[in-house]
């Protein structure tokens, strides 16, 4: 049995104050700065992102929040306000299948979700929420990094995969 998950569109979100996924918690480049866990987007101030008409495809405008995308999360799980930014993702690899006497690659998929503590200390209220959608079926799969240690939890495929 494949779980997925299900991203939805026009969920009528919004950011707001939220700048979580440009705080160093997450990697990437913007017009030539990179940034990185400990190192923010050259372009955020105070404000917000200081080039956001102008700010590029990817990773900007692509990167999609599981607080945005997600049907289930709950107003107080925007990353700012409980110390984790979630991200869906799907993780693929190939696998080798005997069909008869001849054998060919088919190409598998583990959906999960990743998250990263984003304001240290973690809050406790937000890892029991996403634990309990895990453990109710939600969220198949979980990658959460806490204090640059990961933890996984998940079926036996995501558990063994080399992420």
């Amino acid at each position: 049995m494949t779980t997925q998950i299900t991203m939805i569109k026009d969920l009528k979100k919004s950011c707001g104050d939220c700048s979580a996924c440009c705080s160093g918690a997450l990697s990437g480049q913007a017009h030539g700065h990179f940034f990185f866990k400990g190192r923010p987007c050259f372009f955020l101030k105070n404000s917000g992102c200081s080039i956001y008409e102008d700010r590029p495809e990817n990773p900007c405008v692509t990167y999609k929040c599981g607080y945005l995308t997600e049907a289930f999360f709950p107003e107080w799980m925007r990353p700012d306000q409980c110390g984790f930014i979630a991200t869906a993702r799907v993780h693929r690899y190939m696998e080798k299948v005997k069909d008869g006497d001849t054998e060919h690659d088919v190409e598998r998929m583990i959906p999960y979700m990743q998250l990263i503590e984003y304001q240290g200390p973690t809050y406790a209220k937000a890892l029991w929420w996403f634990i309990e959608k895990h453990l109710e079926g939600s969220i198949p799969n979980l990658l959460i990094e806490i204090d640059g240690g990961y933890q996984r939890m998940g079926s036996m495929d995501f558990l063994r995969a080399k992420l």
